[in-house]
């Protein structure tokens, strides 16, 4: 529910073979629902929708008190605080139940928003009376043909699923101006409206998870929250066809939930098309809402001559949240990924209500996918003790292109019984350089930051010539 937050921090390339310091902000975004509270000026705010779990009549309550406060049918706030995309120099700050707000990055560190509830020259339509429409918080980029592609959802009118395919690489010269330019839209129906959170992509298909975190519009006239895990519905993998035509082949799965994806690629004939994914099995309806549910590394495997799917857990003993990989293998088979290592589960949280558990992150581990090891965690950096990363690792390409270093972003917690407010102002951050050929070596770079850095989500990494 909150306004989205972004720490940018920027590290100049050298000059003169010396080393710059780098730069750090922290900006929110001026998303439309945060301008309209400045311009009010009277101190109001959007009310929250997530805090109302598990019932629904208190979301109602606050849709409707926005509507009228703030004047507008789009009573819910873009908050657009989940995830950053990058295309072509065009930056958008996403959450996936609004149009994105696009913003500019400086080599100064400073971040400005461009404009809010952007349509994308067209792209992101007015579909929802709600919500002004939305584009998915989550997308893939095609290294071989730079197209970028987005698979939004909605819980209101069908088709349920928009996938959206954006212009790939020319032969011209490119600015900003043509990133996120729509190529071609394609709605897939699916049963049961589902919050598909993010896709994976190969050369010739665009993954769909159609599993049972159902998005039910009419449970909030029944006291119950909108989103709910429903095993009983079918759970499906789609592999719908990139050429824009529409056309779906799906495989029956067992029920769980994929919020994130790792990776897919296909078979060197064709044959076969490979997922892995982080994969959980929520134990309750109200799981991803308010109780925390396990994620372990998953692999499905759909063979496209026998038309079965076979699935299995690759490693049931470590548990990870947001996956990363080197984007240059985003399609293509890739040996490693990397996300964050889970060490403690918990709750309730100290100062929010929803959701009611929350998790704590120790460092960055290293799972291999591919060859003897598939599944095993073969490396790990573990934090130093009262740290803890606040958003997923980064992983950046080293300029010689042989190997990736990982960056990670970790706030100090003090251990005492200091009060919540002394806490935050006490506590420190850093970033972390690390080498993705050797996380357990620890950092080749720690960088003090001057403030400390909340708990977040998603990061992006933004190139040096993509800033202004």
């Amino acid at each position: 529910d909150g306004d989205g937050m972004i720490h940018c921090i920027t590290l100049p390339p050298e000059t003169d073979g010396k080393s710059q310091q780098p730069h750090h902000s922290a900006t929110y975004v001026d998303s439309c629902g945060r301008v309209n509270e400045q311009q009010r000026g009277d101190g109001s705010v959007y009310n929250g929708t997530l805090g109302a779990a598990p019932n629904g009549w208190p979301l109602l309550v606050s849709l409707a008190q926005n509507a009228i406060k703030f004047k507008t049918p789009i009573a819910q706030k873009d908050t657009c605080n989940t995830a950053l995309a990058n295309h072509k120099g065009r930056i958008l700050a996403l959450m996936e139940q609004a149009p994105p707000s696009e913003i500019e990055v400086a080599k100064s560190g400073s971040v400005i928003t461009l404009c809010n509830f952007s349509r994308l020259d067209g792209a992101v339509p007015n579909d929802s009376p709600i919500t002004g429409g939305c584009l998915a918080a989550h997308g893939r980029t095609c290294p071989e043909t730079g197209e970028r592609i987005h698979c939004s959802y909605g819980s209101i009118n069908r088709p349920f699923i928009r996938v959206d395919t954006f212009e790939g690489k020319t032969d011209s010269a490119e600015s900003r101006e043509d990133g996120f330019r729509l190529k071609h839209s394609v709605g897939v129906d699916i049963p049961v409206p589902v919050m598909m959170h993010d896709i994976a992509i190969t050369r010739n298909y665009v993954v769909l998870f159609d599993l049972p975190l159902t998005v039910r519009s009419s449970r909030i006239f029944r006291n119950s929250f909108p989103v709910e895990y429903e095993p009983s519905n079918p759970s499906r993998i789609g592999l719908l066809s990139r050429d824009g035509t529409g056309k779906v082949l799906w495989f029956d799965c067992a029920p769980g939930v994929v919020l994130h994806a790792v990776n897919a690629h296909e078979s060197d004939d064709g044959s076969k098309v490979v997922i892995h994914a982080f994969r959980s099995e929520p134990k309750g309806t109200a799981s991803y809402i308010l109780n925390y549910t396990t994620a372990f590394l998953h692999e499905y495997e759909i063979d496209l001559l026998s038309g079965t799917l076979k699935e299995r857990c690759m490693n049931p003993h470590t548990l990870v949240e947001f996956p990363v990989i080197d984007e240059r293998f985003v399609g293509a088979k890739v040996d490693h990924v990397f996300g964050s290592s889970v060490s403690t589960i918990g709750g309730p949280s100290y100062v929010h209500k929803t959701p009611e558990e929350g998790i704590l992150i120790d460092g960055v581990v290293k799972l291999a996918l591919t060859g003897p090891q598939a599944g095993a965690a073969v490396d790990k950096y573990t934090l130093p003790e009262t740290f803890y990363a606040v958003s997923e690792p980064t992983v950046v390409p080293k300029t010689s292109g042989d190997g990736v270093y990982v960056l990670l972003i970790a706030t100090q917690v003090p251990e005492n019984d200091m009060p919540f407010q002394d806490a935050a102002v006490s506590s420190k951050s850093r970033l972390l350089v690390l080498d993705g050929a050797d996380l357990k070596a620890g950092p080749v770079t720690c960088i003090e930051l001057p403030q400390r850095v909340p708990y977040g989500l998603h990061s992006l990494f933004v190139e040096w010539k993509d800033m202004i």
